[in-house]
């Protein structure tokens, strides 16, 4: 046991050298051949970080893609999704979520995209996002202070920026929309969005 826990050892310190080294098809390869859980999740990260750093998105896309574990690819591609969250690209942070499954990551990446279009007074696509995570029935953490409810003519969410978005909802769909104690509450919904 002790000589396999080295050998995963030794596989990431060399998977280290050639990151370090910006020889990224050679750490991938490395990184194929771990199978600790805990170091394979350990280089991956390292290896998208680092191609995020010397601006090659893409390729970080591309070398998610050959992992064959759907779960192994979300926190992964999360971290690409957060990249352009922090630069402000949200529409490019949305297309991330396309290439990732349901489940708690992509719901906190969707929630962190709709806080901020809110913040910018699109409130029209926090809302599809909204819809989203409610027909795909993603885990939504009582901490993201993110909450959102359906009734037959009503919705009501908490992100953040609520005076900009009001506006933006009051103006795209003519709707009665009021504070309450969970947020805002938009009346009178009862429209069909476009997809």
């Amino acid at each position: 046991m002790g000589d396999t826990r080295q050998k995963y050892y030794l596989l990431s310190s060399i998977a280290h050298h050639w990151i370090e080294a910006k020889q990224y098809e050679k750490a991938i390869q490395i990184a194929s051949l771990q199978f600790d859980v805990e170091q394979k999740t350990y280089m991956w990260r390292r290896i998208v970080e680092s191609l995020i750093q010397d601006e090659q998105i893409n390729r970080a896309i591309e070398a998610i893609g050959m992992l064959e574990q759907e779960q192994e690819k979300a926190p992964l591609l999360a971290i690409i999704a957060n990249h352009y969250i922090n630069a402000q690209q949200d529409d490019s942070a949305l297309e991330i979520t396309n290439l990732m499954p349901d489940g708690e990551e992509t719901a906190k990446v969707l929630v962190a995209i709709a806080r901020q279009y809110v913040a910018a007074g699109q409130g029209e696509k926090a809302f599809q996002i909204t819809k989203r995570i409610k027909e795909a029935h993603l885990p939504v953490e009582e901490e993201t202070n993110w909450d959102y409810k359906t009734k037959t003519h009503e919705i009501a969410f908490q992100p953040l920026g609520f005076p900009l978005a009001l506006r933006s909802w009051q103006r795209r769909f003519d709707v009665e929309v009021e504070e309450s104690s969970i947020g805002i509450e938009v009346k009178n919904f009862d429209i069909q969005i476009e997809e």
